[in-house]
Formats: structure tokens, sequence, C-alpha cells
């Protein structure tokens, strides 16, 4: 029997070849590599005061919320935008709530892109 060459090269694999089960991934997708990191980080700043003014005071889920936009934040000002927007990710629905309203430009791109544009395939709708 002769051996099938099962290659993939820069995919998203879950599972390939023969009997080849995959369950419970989660797959992350880089940010694209040609982001204006100052803008982006900028934009994160801005999501920041906003969310700042927008908090109900002591509600632990919204002080968490800014906590992890100030994360991105930073790593975006590092250069990591992969990271930023992972840890955009994991803001939290009140952040994206937030985003829907206020996002602009780059940041509403990048959350339609990376996070989610919401109908069929979920996320949120911007």
């Amino acid at each position: 029997m002769s051996e099938i060459e099962n290659k993939a090269d820069n995919l998203q694999i879950g599972a390939q070849g023969r009997n080849a089960r995959a369950e419970n991934n989660t797959f992350v997708q880089g940010a694209p590599k040609d982001i204006d990191v100052a803008k982006f980080a900028k934009e994160l700043s801005d999501l920041r005061d906003e969310l700042t003014k927008k908090q109900t005071p002591g509600n632990l889920d919204h002080l968490m919320g800014i906590g992890k936009v100030a994360e991105a934040e930073k790593e975006a000002k590092a250069g990591n935008t992969s990271k930023a927007l992972e840890l955009l990710k994991g803001a939290g629905s009140w952040v994206l709530e937030v985003l829907k309203t206020t996002a602009s430009g780059l940041l509403k791109d990048l959350i339609k892109d990376q996070i989610g544009g919401g109908g069929a395939s979920g996320g949120i709708s911007i």
C-alpha cells in the first residue's frame, strides 16, 4: 500500500489524514501584518478612556474589561498586535457592547475581521 503525503503549509487544520478526529478546537487568527501599530494603540487608549467614563462604579466585570483593554493597549504599543487582539477578545461582553457603539476606523475594522462581524458566524455586529 502506498503512503499518501499529507502536507499543509500556513493553514489551520483541526485534523488531517485517515480516521483523523478533532474536537473542541480553538483557532486563533493573528493580526494583519500591515496594521498601523501607533493608530491601533491610540484607538485602544481612546476605548479605555470611554470605558472608564461608562463604567458602573464597583462593577467587577467593568473593571476587569478596562484592565484587559489597558493590557491590550500596552501590547499594541510594544508592537505585539496579535497579543493585543487576543486580550481584546477576552475583555468581556460589556467591552464588546461599548465597542459596538464607539469603535471607529482601524479598531472597528479589526473587530469585524478578528473578533467576528456577527451574522451566521456569530460574534458581534458593528
